[in-house]
């Protein structure tokens, strides 16, 4: 996903096996770096991680509210 396409997006679904396990809201976009995400255990457990993440971004952001969570919580995600 595009830095540009990912910050239009209004909820941000954390998916598992296809199914939705987290419904989130994105306050700020930012490139996956250490500095920027320095609490991902990743960046000390895997090395060849770092290598990974050169093209990606994550994002800073709140569980969305209740309302919009119970729209999506549970659903599978179409193929």
């Amino acid at each position: 996903v595009s830095l540009e396409r990912a910050s239009k997006a209004e909820v941000i679904l954390a998916t598992v096996k296809g199914i939705v396990r987290g419904v989130y809201v994105a306050d700020e976009w930012l490139k996956s770096t250490r500095d920027n995400f320095p609490e991902m255990r990743q960046w000390d457990e895997d090395d060849e991680f770092e290598a990974t993440q050169s093209s990606r971004f994550g994002f800073r952001g709140r569980a969305a509210s209740p309302e919009i969570t119970q729209l999506y919580l549970g659903k599978k995600i179409p193929d």
